[in-house]
């Protein structure tokens, strides 16, 4: 059976554009460049990087503003929602003892409210807390040993250039979702195993 690791916001979680209405009206908050709506199109072709330098955020700042950034989010914790397809997609891997998990660079407590009240929490067979924005694939090289999980039957499944990185520098399959973070091009530029437009596409993969 193979193993399906998913990120959380952009993926499983509808939290773009709470994220980015966090960015839009709390700069001063954030220490950040003021953002405009127009901006949207503009940052969905950036790597995290990228964005972090368009935003005037210096490296050793990052931590700092990441930070800031959950403790906001977690004041609009109540508005997030599961992109409704999930649950029967989720269940319908879990019934066939795929292994499912979650690495997000969210904090633990976050996801797990998030999940809890869509009554998904319990299909995780983990849920993983990443702290470091930029350390998926250290994350995921851990977990992958700590669970036995074998590179060839092992899919990291995410909306952004940073999550087809670390499925590429763990040797293990990268899909990489249409409906989050960066936009379809800005990820298919990244080359990733699979792109897909719909959550009900995995199962065409599991079977």
């Amino acid at each position: 059976m193979a193993t399906y690791i998913f990120d959380f916001d952009g993926t499983l979680a509808d939290s773009f554009a709470i994220a980015f209405e966090i960015l839009l009206t709390q700069a001063s908050a954030l220490g950040c460049k003021q953002l405009h709506p127009s901006d949207l199109d503009k940052i969905k072709q950036m790597h995290a990087r990228e964005l972090l330098k368009y935003l005037h955020i210096p490296f050793w700042r990052v931590p700092r503003f990441v930070k800031k950034l959950r403790k906001l989010g977690k004041t609009k914790i109540a508005e997030v929602t599961i992109f409704p397809e999930w649950h029967e997609v989720l269940t319908h891997l879990k019934n066939n003892n795929h292994t499912l998990g979650i690495l997000s660079s969210n904090a633990h407590g976050s996801v797990e409210i998030v999940l809890r009240k869509h009554g998904l929490y319990e299909l995780f067979d983990f849920v993983i807390s990443g702290r470091s924005l930029f350390g998926k694939g250290r994350y995921l090289k851990r977990l992958m040993k700590q669970f036995n999980c074998i590179h060839a039957e092992t899919y990291y499944i995410g909306d952004e250039v940073r999550d087809i990185e670390a499925a590429k520098a763990n040797k293990i399959q990268a899909i990489a979702v249409a409906w989050g973070f960066n936009s379809p091009s800005r990820l298919q530029a990244a080359q990733p195993t699979f792109i897909i437009q719909h959550p009900s596409e995995i199962l065409a993969l599991a079977d």
